[in-house]
């Protein structure tokens, strides 16, 4: 075992850390302020606090928006003004007196790329820390930052002292790296070579911090070990992977279907297994990656379940239950957002083939789920899958599927909507029958427990449509989309939707029914809402409304009494929940969204975020959040949008495989923002994305089953009991806020395995019917 050159224990005793603050932004007299941009409808001057803090500031007021004003009032600094190299950065500090409590956003650029964090303030002083979050921005390469207000509601205004970024000390770091080094000491695979160079960087920065070096030459040093750190890592891995190969040199193995598996550098976020492994309640689908790579090239690879699965006392899962799919590429490039690579991203599972070719050294996954039927019975099952190239089988891998004594119920745990076009008559993809290819879409959604309701169009949905949904546990359904223009429009609009809830209420299903209205719309429209919503409940007394309009309040401090349901972007949960309580004591819904926003550190359904998030988001997150319901406001965007909205181009049905003819830009600069499937030439190919929404609504539904049962626990044990409400809460190293959760696939599986445990316990020990 490798010794470091000096006793550990001594130099982390001798460790002192002192953060490094850089001033990025004064505000120390009128030359100061001539470098940011001021925008229309804000003034800025130098002023003194007005709590007689020492010091100078700037003084903003941002002006309520009105039509022909500026909607997105700011102050932006631009380089060279603007300090570019941030890199190492850990927050942002800066001093801020609000005269009115309120909501100002920040947006960080670095060239194309932006994040947009923000805070919400009290009335008066506050010292505030942007978290700079690891890999969310070229921080070596920044370029604007902004102090803004989108749609001010009223006047604000702002005092705001010198923008500091706080660095942590090369001594700060080091320590940090040092687990990370004393893990790779232990580990005998590494050549002594690969290790020699780390190890001699490290007795230079050990030097350096003992003399008082804590200079940002030092820190680069320190980064540029912990990149030799990352390296010697995946060499450890790489090795680890290798180890396991075949005679044949092939290595077939199983990992996670929370990992994006690239097909060159990869690095899993957990170690690949030998054995492979699915627990999964009744009623539930849960999967599992097989991932191949061969020395050499390996012609038409497939990989095929050999038959049902089955379980020693001879009960079984029928093979149409079972599933495999190769996982596709889509090519991406840089989008606005930071990311770890641009090129081809793992996302479509290809439905339209069963085999690709297995280039040498690179890696295939293929996607292997089992869908496990209502009323299955418990046990542990074993299925096999076979790994063919061309016509010839190479071997056969054994797959455990283990069943639990409780079953999920059909549907979703909470209202959503992932909305689709109400036709695809005009749609050339869909041109050889444009009605089965809108089923197909919708059916696939509903398997996936999304909802399909069209949210942007004026056409109302039929009954069949509506009860389909609804008996499939989907809760509810738009009507249409509305309300704009003139009073004549306005008067079609409550015609229209007259006659279709009364079409609904003979139905029967009236109830589930509600209309989408005034999409994102800034608060300087609310009395123009309240007036047209009002003229229409007063024709259908019965009518609900759903909206994404701004209004923080959610209705109780506006005239918007008349919305049923309120949508705001994820990161509103955190910065208003006072006003979301409140909204709810008066009876109304509090969903959440997200779309092109919010970007990283928050979970959003981008190609390249991590499939945790995606999971957590409809999972963890929303059992701890609560929200009412989730809208997503496309599933099936297969155009391509520039900013302005205008259409690019459309594109062909998806072919390829494993590397596809698709591109994964949507609208704008983002990729995958608002499609979760792709178009196929015979119907819609599912994503990885798809499948990790619908695993997280799964997941909300072992949280829900247990609260039920602990309701219903009076013949459980007191410990049962407190096992249970501890489960219920979701722990820190799962979910601590919406900016900060796990990373780890196996942190969230080990408490699916604890909340399986107790719900299995309980099914047990309850009284027989």
């Amino acid at each position: 075992m490798r010794l470091f050159l000096c006793s550990l224990a001594v130099f982390i005793a001798f460790l002192q850390s002192a953060a490094a603050e850089i001033r990025i932004a004064s505000f120390d007299n009128d030359a100061a302020l001539k470098k940011w941009h001021i925008r229309k409808n804000t003034t800025a001057a130098i002023s003194k606090w007005p709590d007689n803090f020492p010091g100078t500031c700037v003084r903003l007021t941002m002006d309520r928006y009105q039509e022909g004003n500026e909607r997105w009032p700011a102050i932006v600094l631009q380089t060279p003004e603007l300090p570019a190299d941030w890199s190492g950065g850990r927050e942002l500090q800066f001093d801020i007196y609000a005269e009115t409590a309120g909501t100002l956003s920040l947006s960080l650029h670095s060239g194309d790329q932006r994040n947009q964090p923000s805070v919400t303030l009290p009335r008066g002083r506050s010292r505030v820390s942007v978290p700079l979050p690891e890999g969310a921005l070229n921080y070596g390469k920044m370029s604007e930052l902004h102090f803004f207000i989108g749609d001010p509601e009223k006047d604000f205004v702002w005092y705001i002292g010198d923008v500091i970024l706080i660095r942590p000390d090369a001594a700060e770091r080091y320590t940090e790296l040092l687990p990370r080094w004393k893990k790779l000491q232990q580990a005998q695979s590494i050549p002594e070579e690969a290790f020699a160079e780390a190890d001699r960087m490290r007795a230079e920065i050990e030097e350096k911090i003992r003399a008082g070096n804590h200079s940002a030459a030092a820190l680069k040093m320190v980064e540029t070990w912990g990149a030799a750190i990352s390296d010697l890592e995946f060499q450890l891995q790489e090795r680890a992977i290798a180890a396991l190969a075949r005679p044949d040199g092939l290595i077939a193995l199983w990992t996670s279907s929370m990992e994006k598996v690239h097909r060159d550098r990869q690095r899993f976020l957990n170690p690949p297994s030998v054995a492979g492994r699915i627990a999964a309640a009744a009623n539930e689908a849960e999967a599992i990656q097989l991932i191949l790579r061969s020395p050499r090239g390996l012609p038409a690879v497939s990989a095929t379940f050999t038959g049902s699965a089955r379980s020693a006392d001879g009960a079984e899962i029928p093979a149409e239950k079972l599933h495999v799919m190769p996982v596709g590429y889509v090519f991406c490039d840089q989008p606005l957002y930071a990311v770890p690579r641009t090129g081809y991203w793992p996302d479509p599972l290809l439905n339209y083939t069963d085999r690709v070719d297995l280039e040498k050294d690179l890696w295939q996954a293929f996607w292997v789920e089992a869908n496990i039927p209502a009323g299955q019975a418990p046990g542990k099952y074993t299925a096999a899958v076979a790994v063919r190239s061309g016509s010839t089988e190479l071997f056969r891998l054994p797959l455990e599927i283990t069943v639990h004594n409780f079953e999920l119920p059909s549907g979703t745990p909470y209202s959503n909507v992932f909305s689709i076009s109400a036709s695809y008559e005009d749609d050339p993809r869909a041109a050889k029958d444009p009605e089965r290819y809108r089923q197909a879409i919708r059916r696939e959604l509903m398997r996936h427990r999304l909802n399909p309701a069209p949210l942007y169009d004026w056409r109302t949905p039929g009954v069949e449509d509506a009860r389909e949904q609804l008996a499939n546990g989907l809760k509810n359904f738009n009507v249409r989309y509305g309300i704009y223009g003139d009073e004549r429009n306005l008067n079609d609009y409550i015609a229209q939707v007259g006659n279709a809830y009364r079409v609904y209420r003979e139905a029967g299903i009236a109830d589930h029914a509600y209309c989408y209205v005034f999409d994102e719309a800034p608060p300087n429209q609310i009395p123009e809402i309240a007036a047209k919503l009002a003229a229409v409940r007063a024709k259908i007394p019965d009518v609900k409304f759903l909206t994404t309009a701004y209004d923080y309040s959610f209705g109780v401090d506006s005239p918007l009494h008349e919305i049923d349901m309120w949508c705001p972007l994820t990161p509103q949960y955190e910065k208003h929940p006072e006003a979301i309580r409140r909204a709810r004591e008066h009876g109304k819904e509090v969903w959440w969204y997200v779309c092109c926003n919010p970007l990283a550190p928050y979970a959003n359904l981008f190609i390249e975020f991590p499939s945790l998030g995606m999971r957590l988001l409809t999972g963890a997150q929303a059992w701890k959040y609560r929200p009412d319901g989730l809208l997503y406001y496309a599933a099936t965007f297969w155009g391509e949008r520039g900013s302005r909205h205008e259409y690019l181009f459309e594109r062909p049905p998806m072919t390829g495989a494993p590397l596809t003819n698709w591109n994964g830009r949507t609208f704008d600069k983002f990729n995958g923002d608002g499609l979760l499937l792709y178009p196929g030439e015979n119907g819609p190919v599912p994503t990885l994305r798809l499948k990790q929404l619908r695993d997280g609504l799964e997941d909300y539904f072992y949280w829900q089953l247990l609260s039920q049962a602990l309701a219903d626990s009076g013949f459980m044990a007191e410990t049962w009991k407190e096992r249970a409400r501890r489960e219920l809460e979701i722990r820190p190293e799962l979910v601590h806020s919406l900016t900060d959760f796990a990373g780890d696939p196996q942190i969230l599986l080990s408490q699916r395995s604890r909340l399986a445990t107790l719900l299995n316990e309980y099914q047990a020990a309850r009284p027989k019917q």
